[in-house]
């Protein structure tokens, strides 16, 4: 055994493992009161916008006792996570190395050095379900004296193991059923006191009071079934996580702490001792014959005295039979009267008590129905007197409507008269400026052709500087050939 590596430790002799203190703090008895303290001082100290969670949890006393059972059920819960993870980490460190016995021959010597080597385990580990089913083991060995005894050993731990789990979880499951059954009481002792807070002879004042008494009454068992559920949730999860490592605890004996043990095979030869056999046989046959007359003469021994001790059984019991069925009968004729008196009496009591209150809710009734008739009639009226003047009102300003519009409509016509005149008048200054415009038209046609008679007159006039331009030019011309002309002839 080893571990973080295959090592062999010393014998040892002290193999008692006192309670760890975390054991002990988380206790159920101990752990779930202090949680439940701690839950409620911390929504004492809650914010402002916690203040109706707060209301929630602690509004009626049988929220308290859900709490505080709901705590207990997480502090078993809580103790098996611890244990949870001591197991983990046992199966990851603690392994068995097969080979450090060699040199031990007989399985008893193996398992005492086994039991010794476990004191070397830190003391955190010896309490955890691996070394424990190594001590189991290591006892069993003793007495043992084949490989398959010890693997039917090991199942059959590995069974009880898984029936002690089964135990171990009867107070949570306790718990998981009683405390919804806390919130059905608050939610039947709420309806009781809303009942009882009920006023009659005012049911319409009493409504609002009775919708908050339900909301409250309903709230505890709200609170109980979410603490319930969320108690069956983790009991799933840790009874799952404890099962896979019972599994793993289980391969552990048959992998590891199986194979360190060897038993030698019988060969005892039959041959030599058939003798020896024969006269065993012999002699265990004829201890079975007189065993066997023993017991036929035992049994009709036994057969004979319990035939008379039920004969006379069956007449004590038939006497006694007959006795307490008539006690029976007569208590029973006289229970079932005074039961029908006391009935026939409450029974008198209620119809009274229902005619009372029949007469109550009718008189009541005929008081509201006069009442409302009575409102209806203030509010019919109410309705047709507003209705009236909402009539006259509407008159009035329809007629100061139709007078505006006659007004408006004489305005319009004056209007009308004066903008036709107008249009009239600019409608006849319009044919004179068209007249206008087309004598214009006419005398721009005019000025046209005196332009284009004009044009033609200044080009003939140019014509006719150019003519005689180019006559001074011929003039000059024959000048300078005269002048040029006597020089010559000088």
């Amino acid at each position: 055994m080893s571990s973080a590596k295959s090592r062999r430790f010393a014998p040892a002799v002290n193999i008692a493992t006192p309670a760890a203190p975390w054991e002990i703090i988380l206790t159920p008895w101990v752990c779930g009161p202090v949680l439940t303290g701690v839950f409620h001082f911390v929504l004492s100290q809650a914010p402002t916008g916690l203040d109706t969670l707060a209301r929630t949890l602690t509004g009626h006393w049988t929220s308290y006792v859900a709490a505080g059972l709901f705590f207990t059920g997480v502090a078993v819960l809580l103790r098996k996570i611890l244990g949870l993870i001591l197991d983990h980490r046992a199966l990851k460190l603690v392994v068995i190395d097969a080979d450090s016995l060699d040199g031990i021959e007989t399985p008893r010597e193996r398992a005492t050095e086994l039991m010794a080597s476990t004191a070397m385990i830190p003391n955190s580990f010896l309490r955890t379900k691996e070394v424990s089913r190594i001590h189991e083991v290591c006892q069993y060995i003793q007495g043992c004296h084949s490989k398959s005894s010890l693997e039917d050993y090991l199942r059959y731990r590995a069974d009880l193991a898984l029936e002690a789990l089964s135990h171990s979880y009867a107070l949570v499951r306790t718990i998981i059923w009683g405390v919804p059954l806390v919130g059905a009481l608050g939610l039947v002792l709420g309806i009781i006191s809303t009942i009882h807070s009920v006023n009659p002879q005012d049911l319409d004042a009493s409504m609002p009071g009775i919708v908050a008494g339900f909301e409250n009454a309903f709230v505890p068992l709200a609170v109980s079934l979410g603490l319930s559920l969320t108690l069956v949730f983790g009991k799933l999860f840790v009874e799952r996580a404890e099962t896979q490592v019972l599994s793993r605890i289980e391969q552990f004996g048959i992998l590891q702490v199986s194979p360190c043990f060897h038993f030698p095979e019988s060969q005892t030869s039959l041959v030599g001792h058939a003798p020896v056999a024969g006269h065993a046989f012999q002699q265990s046959a004829d201890l079975v014959t007189q065993q066997t007359q023993m017991w036929q003469s035992a049994l009709e021994q036994m057969r004979t005295r319990w035939t008379e001790i039920a004969e006379s059984q069956q007449a004590k019991f038939a006497v006694a039979l007959e006795q307490g069925m008539q006690g029976t009968l007569t208590g029973h004729q006289r229970q079932l009267e005074e039961a029908r008196s006391e009935f026939l009496h409450c029974f008198r009591a209620v119809g009274m008590e229902l005619t009372r209150v029949t007469a109550g809710l009718q008189q009541m009734g005929e008081e509201h129905q006069q009442a409302f008739h009575q409102q209806l009639a203030e509010i019919w009226q109410s309705t047709l007197a507003a209705m009236s003047a909402d009539r006259q009102d509407h008159t009035q300003k329809i007629e100061k409507l139709i007078t505006v519009f006659e007004k408006s409509a004489h305005t319009w016509r004056d209007d009308f008269a004066r903008a036709t005149e107008s249009l009239t008048a600019q409608i006849g200054e319009l044919q004179q400026r068209n007249e206008l415009l087309q004598s214009v038209a006419e005398e721009e046609q005019a000025l046209v052709r005196l332009q284009d008679t004009l044009t033609h007159n200044l080009q003939s006039v140019r014509a006719i500087e150019a003519f005689e331009e180019s006559i001074h030019s011929l003039n000059a011309a024959v000048h300078m050939l005269t002048i040029r002309a006597k020089a010559h002839a000088a």
